[in-house]
């Protein structure tokens, strides 16, 4: 039951951070990465969410 609670819970929260990346790329394109286009920074949200995907994939067995 905890574990169930639990893994809705992450995926709650890895479903917020995909939803939130347009704020940060607003953030990247007019601060630190101006001369970048939005393309080039929406890889950064690409790779993050395949990360923790991968690592889930990686990790999720140990802790079971």
């Amino acid at each position: 039951m905890a574990t169930s609670g639990s893994r809705v819970y992450t995926t709650l929260q890895f479903l917020g951070v995909l939803n939130a990346f347009g704020v940060f790329q607003t953030y990247y394109k007019s601060g630190v990465l101006f001369d970048r286009t939005l393309l080039d920074i929406a890889w950064i949200g690409a790779i993050q969410s395949f990360m923790v995907l991968l690592m889930g994939v990686n990790v999720g067995p140990i802790y079971n």
